[in-house]
């Protein structure tokens, strides 16, 4: 069975997608996997292994999405537009809509997995291409930005350069990751439903102001420092 406790994700495509697809991938990749170890003639379609799913089904998988279906449908879309899975609907009935899924090659290479059970091919690279930079610090970056969503309900992709060049500034000039953790949840709690509220953006969180911030207590902080004088 797939761990319902523990979420894990591919670095690199979180990097590209997001971290919300990201884990969506991971388990779409579990269910074709799991598809082909039990050979499964209705998953296996032009000599491809595919696995189905819904939408209700991957949000009550991950809760902490949010309610709403709106974040596991961008996370799908985005995992689609970025050629890392294909959808299809594989019924014979008109009536059925069930969405079926596969891992691409560009999917397969980036887990290094072959859905069609051959080893995935090497990536070929133009002699001429650059290749892409990798922030040293893109598994921090994933972690903060991982955090932020969860915090704000949102869906912002740790691959965006606004957010890396925050992230990679404050962790270059000694920062750690709880650092920018903590400032998160100092100016949520200060700033969650008031007119600051637009304000809670990584831009202004990890900008000019962040050694403030950080050196700001929280209320429960407060509460505890004036509790030792009681």
């Amino acid at each position: 069975m797939y761990p319902s406790d523990y979420h894990y994700f591919n670095v690199a495509v979180a990097c590209e997608c997001g971290t919300n697809a990201a884990r969506i991938f991971e388990h779409i990749k579990f269910l074709v996997k799991h598809n082909q170890a039990e050979g499964l003639k209705d998953a296996y379609v032009d000599g491809t292994w595919w696995a189905y799913g819904t939408v209700e089904g991957f949000s009550k998988l991950y809760p902490y999405m949010g309610k709403s279906s709106k974040p596991v449908r961008a996370a799908i879309d985005s995992l689609i537009d970025h050629g890392l899975i294909r959808r299809e609907e594989h019924s014979s009935c008109h009536w059925d809509h069930t969405s079926w899924y596969c891992l691409t090659r560009k999917g397969a290479e980036a887990c290094g997995y072959a859905p069609d059970g051959s080893e995935p091919e090497p990536q070929k690279r133009d002699c001429c291409e650059k290749p892409k930079k990798t922030s040293r610090y893109a598994n921090e970056i994933a972690e903060v930005v991982a955090y932020y969503n969860s915090v704000m309900n949102t869906n912002c992709r740790p691959g965006t350069k606004e957010y890396v060049s925050l992230i990679t500034a404050r962790l270059n000039e000694g920062y750690t990751v709880s650092d920018l953790k903590h400032v998160i949840d100092v100016k949520y709690e200060e700033w969650h439903d008031t007119d600051m509220e637009r304000h809670i953006v990584m831009g202004t969180l990890f900008g000019n102001k962040f050694d403030r911030y950080l050196n700001q207590r929280s209320n429960a902080e407060k509460v505890s420092k004036y509790a030792a004088y009681d």
